[in-house]
């Protein structure tokens, strides 16, 4: 185990030593290692000038150089330039006088360097060059610490940077000795006079000293050493995540919140999960909010009692957040030391006059507000939480079931259901219903299931389940069918007069029987119709023959009417017949047989009955049993021949339909099984078949009344949704958005009186501070910045709890032996590498870093990488020094490595620089960028926000790199705006840096003479500027003209090659074009030599070339082609067709499901005159509207977009 902490040890101090030497060039190609003099890079001051200087006068620059030397001349104004830049960018001041200068012996080519350098700083950098003036910032000299650090690696000296510092004060000539007798003579150090005033890289050495001195401190920081390989803190660092609910806003108590800015839920959550302690990444796409963030996450952490250093390389970046921190009431909370330059000569003054300050803090009374707050927004949550909530045993929410209502709402007619199916109708279960119900109209229900069908109750009662059912009736119809078709057939041959009488299988048999009995009579003689005796009579005597012999004796005794009677027959005998018991009944039955067929009207005579014709009756009969267990009506003797055939008809009829019965048994069952109920719901969906209705038409029908039934007992059931009257919640929204506001607003002041308060307390427990800070301010002789921040460094953070910075300043300031902070802050950390910020995540115990991953990454334009010397404040890289450049890993994405994919990262969804939603819809929706996860309020015209200028002209003046006409037209385009529209701020941007120095030149020669305000007087910090897309990232500007800078290189030709746009590699050149097409708040205007329309899309074959073709045609087109990155309308649903179709119908004009982002307007109501202007937004209280994280999001940061967009919404 103590070999792997070893090991590990090992690995991270490897990483710091490779940090700090990427921290500082040692080779000769350093100036600071072997210097280059030329005038067009330095300037070169007299002896008199620098004793000048060092007495602490100011001297002008035409004091310095003869201005009328043009090659002067533009040298100086490229160092004064670049300068300035740094200063405004940085806060860093490069520009140094040297005084002397060192050669040694070594296998630099060139061994000459700077030895002795003083801080210098430009007075009035808005003046004119001949006017500009220049002083030392600090009259300390300090040694060329490259130098040294070079001569002790490479030459192996030993010379102490300490020693130096000691004896800086004691001026340049004990300094100089200093550093000579600690210089090893085998190198041979030989000094040289002279001087020269050159803009030097020297700011990272307080950065190398930390990484190289403080091996523990940076070691024992976790997210350090977990990205300096540790594989343990990477552990420990994905241990250290909390889980945040996205809706925890809405249950934070009003005085435990602390945002001092609006925040939407996707801020709020970033700002909750730094809140919990944890390391984070805040990818903050662009107007998203990140500086508005940043500062709600200051003002929460120094509400809680905690120390926040911001870091930002850039001052623009340190500028945004300051200016919120001063907005909200805060900027006595916070010390800005981005520029060292005041801190240095009076470290205590800030702190000192905060002290002043701590008794004049008044109170916040917020309790009647606060009150306002909780209780409006309990129930606007509570409210949509039921909405929300997923109730039982439906497992849908109420919105779920008001949508089902109106998705298929139906005029015809409802169903009764009962609660039983009420209950067990799931929505889970509704797109089976939707194809169950499909499935039995395709399988011709409606003519199966219809009454008078013979098996429709069969199937109804779902009795035919088996397909071996359906095989049996049709063996029986088989069977039954010939036989009955010659049964029918024969009955209507007979004649119409007696046809009734035989037309059934038992009068049939009746008939055969009678007749076998006629025929077959040889014992009474039935030719004469008077003989018979009456039918009564007849049937007495065979009821009594039929008797035992005793009781025909006894009846014949005593029952003289028998007696008669068969006396009455007797004389029917045929001569010679036996008048015994067995003839007198063979008699009577004769007499009944002819009775029978005389009543009927039945011939004997030439009555032609087929042969085995009773057996085929008998084989009907027998059949029609086997027939009756799958019809509705059985079938019987009696039952009609005739309408068995009609029945049996009437099966064959349908016959290949017939084993459809089974599917739509088991479909019936299987809609059973889905809670319709077999005697209620389901028989009002089978009369509806029957009667035609569609199966959406059912189902819709069924959706509907289930929807009518279970909204109003859910509504019944959630106290929530009982009192939601609308007259009810737009007061409750109204006194929400008031309160919630006034909170926001108020909690600036609630933070400045509990910082105060906590200042108050930590001075009354450390009086040896107060005396040290106020002794401090009165000295004559200051102490160091950094030695004061060491001895009170808990007064010094309670009185200022939020220190910003550059990284470069922070070695310089702040100690470096534990964590100085609680919580740093780094933003654009996309744009730095880790060495360059390692030393100020080491000063915090927490971490944030906040960026863009889909900006640019570091290049040589950092800071940590640029060169500086430059002819007119350019670098001096070509277009062709982009198409290889190696990009290197950002803090951004070092850390987001190191941290949890999920928890570790937040990202910010809401856009809200653009006012025209379509200037970022490209970004938005492309697939390599941000996919369409941005929100973005619709825009309130249809008029474009773009304008195309085709530049064109002779070939030579289009064509190539820079082409004249291009940069002309460019800036003839911006001297107008800048004339015409003075209230828009202007950016102009251009592909490539010699494109930019081409625009800033020809931009000096056409406004020489012209008096041109350069801002609008409400901005003074949004100047117009020219920039090169690699300097534009954390810019904004109202209107921004993309010069493109590339022309055809042929006749007839377009160019294919558009310098760092071409190169793929980390979608290299897709970032920087995001980076250029989205620094627009109002209007982006494109000047070109190219025509988009005329490339062949098969030949972009680069992600970044075929985005760059893709945008310069969406602007083209006015934001109409936007390629294959189209977005698909969403139909409306049928409420919102209601409401369209009404308001269309007042002639009001609607443009329905109106924006391009993935958050759209229910409607947008056209201007009633110009219908390319919308007037007023219609919001539905649907699902967009509740299924949005927290109240604020719902009921004050989207009626915010479009109060700022002057839209005016209704829900």
């Amino acid at each position: 185990m103590e070999k792997e902490n070893i090991f590990e040890k090992n690995i991270i101090q490897e990483r710091i030593k490779s940090w700090a030497e990427k921290l500082i060039d040692l080779s000769g190609t350093n100036d600071l290692i072997s210097y280059r003099d030329a005038k067009t890079i330095s300037i070169k001051p007299s002896k008199e000038i620098v004793d000048k200087l060092i007495e602490g006068a100011s001297v002008k620059i035409s004091e310095i150089i003869d201005l009328e030397d043009k090659e002067q001349k533009k040298g100086a104004f490229g160092v004064v330039k670049k300068a300035v830049e740094n200063f405004e960018d940085y806060g860093i001041e490069v520009l140094r006088l040297i005084s002397g200068f060192v050669s040694w012996e070594s296998d630099v080519s060139n061994p000459y360097a700077p030895l002795v350098t003083y801080a210098l700083s430009i007075d009035n950098p808005n003046q004119a060059l001949k006017n500009i003036e220049i002083s030392l910032t600090d009259l300390v000299p300090e040694i060329n610490t490259a130098l040294v650090l070079h001569l002790n690696k490479k030459c192996q000296a030993d010379i102490s940077i300490e020693k130096l510092e000691e004896v800086q004060e004691e001026g340049e000539e004990v300094l100089v000795k200093t550093f000579l007798d600690m210089c090893p003579k085998e190198i041979g150090i030989k000094v040289k006079d002279g001087f020269a005033i050159k803009n030097l890289q020297y700011q990272q050495f307080p950065m190398v000293n930390d990484l190289l001195s403080s091996f523990e401190v940076f070691s024992e920081n976790t997210l350090v050493a977990a990205l300096a390989g540790d594989e343990e803190s990477k552990l420990k660092l994905r241990e250290h995540i909390t889980e945040v609910p996205v809706d925890e806003p809405d249950y934070t108590p009003p005085e435990n919140e602390f945002i001092v800015l609006d925040a939407d839920s996707s801020q709020q959550w970033a700002i909750n999960s730094a809140l919990k302690g944890q390391n984070l990444v805040i990818e903050g796409p662009p107007g998203t909010g990140k500086s508005q963030t940043i500062t709600n996450l200051i003002s929460s952490f120094i509400a809680k009692g905690k120390s926040v250093l911001f870091v930002a390389e850039k001052r623009p970046a340190i500028d945004a957040v300051k200016k919120r921190i001063i907005k909200v009431g805060l900027e006595d909370c916070l010390l800005d030391l981005h520029s060292i330059k005041q801190i240095k000569s009076r470290p205590a003054d800030p702190f000192v006059n905060e002290l002043e300050n701590l008794n004049s803090v008044p109170k916040v009374d917020d309790y009647i507000n606060k009150n306002n707050l909780i209780k409006s927004r309990n129930i606007l949550v509570s409210r949509s939480k039921a909405i929300l909530k997923k109730v039982a045993p439906w497992n849908c929410s109420y919105l779920d079931i008001i949508n089902y209502g109106f998705d298929n709402e139906f005029v015809d007619h409802s169903y009764d259901l009962e609660i039983k199916e009420i209950n067990k109708l799931i929505p889970d279960n509704f797109d089976e219903i939707r194809s169950t119900l499909d499935e039995i109209i395709k399988l011709s229900s409606e003519q199966l299931l219809v009454s008078n069908f013979p098996i429709s109750e069969k199937i109804r009662n779902r009795t035919l389940d088996s397909n071996s059912q359906i095989q049996e009736l049709l063996k029986v119809i088989n069977n039954l069918d010939p036989l009955v078709n010659n049964a029918n057939k024969w009955i209507l041959k007979q004649d119409e007069t007696y046809r009734e009488n035989i037309d059934t299988p038992q009068k049939i048999l009746d008939l055969l029987s009678n007749l076998k009995q006629i025929k077959s009579n040889n014992v009474i003689s039935i030719a004469n119709e008077e003989s018979f005796l009456p039918i009564e009579s007849v049937k007495k005597i065979l009821r009594i023959q039929r008797r035992p012999f005793i009781l025909r004796f006894c009846q014949f005794l005593f029952d003289k009417e028998y007696r008669f009677s068969l006396s009455e027959l007797k004389p029917l005998f045929l001569e010679g017949v036996k008048k015994d018991n067995i003839k007198i009944k063979d008699a009577c039955k004769t007499l009944i047989s002819k009775y029978y067929l005389s009543k009927n009207k039945i011939p004997i005579k030439n009555l032609n009955i087929p042969d085995q014709f009773g057996n085929i009756i008998r084989e009907i009969i027998k059949e029609s049993r086997s027939l009756n267990l799958f019809i509705n009506a059985p079938i019987n003797n009696h039952s009609y021949i005739d309408e068995l055939k009609d029945q049996l008809d009437n099966l064959n009829s349908l016959r290949e339909k017939l084993p459809n019965s089974v599917k739509i048994t088991k479909a019936l069952n299987k809609l059973e099984a889905f809670g319709l109920k077999r005697n209620c719901l389901i028989e009002q969906i089978l009369e509806d078949i029957i009667d035609g209705f569609s199966s959406i038409t059912i189902y819709q029908q069924i959706i509907s009344s289930w929807a009518n039934k279970v909204e109003e007992i859910v509504r019944i059931d959630q106290d929530a949704l009982a009192i939601s009257s609308r007259e009810f919640l737009d007061e409750t929204v109204e006194t929400f958005r008031k309160s919630d506001a006034t909170h926001v607003e108020q909690t600036g002041q609630r933070i400045r009186r509990m910082v105060a308060e906590n200042a108050h307390k930590v001075r009354t427990n450390s009086p040896e501070g107060i005396q040290i800070l106020i002794q401090e301010s009165k000295r004559r002789k200051k102490k160091s910045a950094r030695k004061l921040f060491t001895e009170i460094p808990d007064l010094l953070k309670s009185l200022k709890p939020c220190w910003a910075m550059s990284p470069l300043v922070v070695s310089q300031l702040l100690p470096a032996n534990e964590p100085f902070f609680d919580v740093v802050i780094f933003d654009e950390a996309s744009q730095i590498e880790p060495e360059g910020a390692i030393t100020s995540l080491v000063r915090a115990k927490q971490a944030i870093v906040a960026g863009d991953s889909k900006q640019l990454s570091p290049t040589k334009t950092s800071f940590f990488s640029q060169k500086l010397d430059d002819d007119i404040g350019y670098a001096e890289d070509t277009d062709e020094s982009f198409d290889n450049v190696a990009e290197t890993e950002s803090l951004l994405e070092a850390v987001k490595t190191a941290l949890p994919a999920v928890h570790g990262t937040k990202t910010l969804l809401w856009h809200y620089r653009s006012e025209d939603e379509r200037l970022i819809a490209f970004s938005n929706r492309h697939q390599d960028l941000y996919r369409s996860r941005l929100i973005t309020a619709p825009s309130v015209t249809e008029k474009s926000p773009f304008v195309y200028h085709q530049v064109e002209g002779d070939f030579k003046d289009i064509s190539g790199k820079c082409p004249i006409a291009e940069i002309e037209k460019t800036v003839s385009l911006a001297i107008d705006h800048l004339k015409n529209n003075p209230n828009e701020s202007l950016g102009v941007i251009a592909l490539g840096s010699d494109h930019a120095r081409s625009l800033y030149k020809e931009f000096q020669r056409q406004s020489e003479n012209l008096s041109l305000q350069l801002w609008p007087e409400n901005k003074p910090e949004e100047k117009f500027i020219i920039r090169h897309l690699e300097n534009v990232q954390g810019d904004e500007r109202d209107v921004i003209f993309l010069s493109t800078g590339y022309g055809p290189r042929k006749h007839d030709t377009v160019r294919l090659d558009f310098g760092p746009i071409n190169s793929d590699k980390n979608l290299f050149g897709l970032r920087r074009l995001n980076v250029a097409i989205t620094r627009s708040r109002k209007r982006l205007e494109v000047i070109s030599t190219i025509d988009p329309y005329r490339y062949d899309d098969n030949k972009l074959n680069k992600i970044g070339l075929k985005a760059f073709i893709q945008y310069l045609r969406f602007v083209k087109s006015g934001g109409e082609d936007m390629g294959d990155l189209v977005i698909e309308k969403t139909p409306m649903n049928s409420f919102e067709q209601d409401v369209y179709d009404t308001l269309v119908k007042e002639g009001i004009g609607l443009v329905p499901q109106y924006g391009v982002s993935g958050y759209r307007l229910d409607f947008a109501v056209q201007h009633p005159e110009e219908k390319g202007k919308f007037i007023l937004a219609i919001e539905a209280d649907g699902a967009a509207y509740h299924s949005t994280e927290t109240a604020r999001d719902r009921d004050r940061i989207r009626p915010v977009s479009y109060t700022h967009l002057t839209l005016p919404t209704k829900a």
